[in-house]
């Protein structure tokens, strides 16, 4: 019925008393790896801190991560993961939660991430569901997401990032960067 109504509403009558049925069609969308930069255009993001904002600016916008020979996955690897610890610090400060362990020391960041999305749930800033990921990077080592394969990117002179993975990763956690960085701009 639906198709038919649709034929009918695209169908127009020429000079001629000809019809001709105007069929439009729909582009499928890319695979999300097909894209020159980590962070996709369509991600926006209010970043109020400056240092912050400018990183996320650079994986947005200037360090290519495609095929290119000018790409720089490492990079982007170690940015990303500056990026993802910058935001969970700068997350816990406005929200006056302390990342110190009983002794004093700081605390790692899987603990970091955590305790911010345990803080995130309890608070109705975020669910379960929209924690999983976040909680995975933390939590699940043999995942891709996981906080270990963050830490290579930084301290192991073998191991490289892979473009579609470092990709792979923001699919997953970008979700978890807009609510975050919402929630500190609607409530200062």
């Amino acid at each position: 019925m639906k198709v038919k109504s649709e034929i009918v509403s695209s169908t127009k009558i020429n000079l001629f008393n000809q019809k001709n049925i105007n069929i439009t069609t729909q582009r499928t969308r890319p695979k999300s790896t097909i894209r020159r930069y980590l962070i996709p255009n369509t991600c926006r993001l209010f970043i109020g801190e400056n240092k912050i904002n400018n990183i996320y600016n650079e994986l947005k916008n200037d360090l290519l991560l495609d095929d290119s020979k000018k790409a720089v996955p490492n990079a982007v690897g170690v940015l990303f993961r500056v990026f993802l610890e910058t935001s969970v610090d700068h997350f816990a400060d406005k929200k006056d939660i302390s990342l110190l362990y009983l002794g004093g020391n700081s605390m790692k960041l899987k603990d970091k991430i955590t305790k911010v999305a345990s803080f995130m749930e309890s608070n109705g800033i975020a669910t379960k569901k929209q924690l999983k990921n976040m909680r995975s990077v933390a939590n699940h080592k043999s995942s891709i997401l996981a906080i270990e394969s963050f830490h290579m990117y930084v301290h192991s002179y073998k191991h490289q990032p892979a473009s579609n993975d470092l990709k792979t990763k923001w699919d997953n956690l970008e979700e978890f960067f807009i609510i975050l960085w919402n929630s500190l701009k609607s409530k200062k």
